[in-house]
């Protein structure tokens, strides 16, 4: 949310009091690592991309779970 705001041109400090969030706490936030769940939630998200893609747009997410699940273990949601 913050961030949003911020690249809307509003100050962070500001956001920060807004919000109730400190404004270090908001910067450790930006500097934390990626975790490992989101790190292959975005490794997936290219996957499905690729496949979608190579089906010229065809593919809906069956076909694109089931083109998935040939090689690795994905959860249906």
């Amino acid at each position: 949310m913050i961030d949003t705001l911020v690249a809307a041109g509003f100050p962070v400090l500001t956001c920060c009091r807004l919000l109730g969030v400190s404004k270090p706490g908001y910067y450790r936030y930006l500097r934390r690592p990626t975790a490992p769940s989101q790190m292959r939630r975005e490794w997936l998200t290219g996957l499905i991309r690729e496949v979608h893609t190579a089906s010229r747009g065809t593919y809906g997410y069956r076909r694109i779970h089931a083109e998935l699940t040939m090689g690795m273990s994905v959860a249906v949601k």
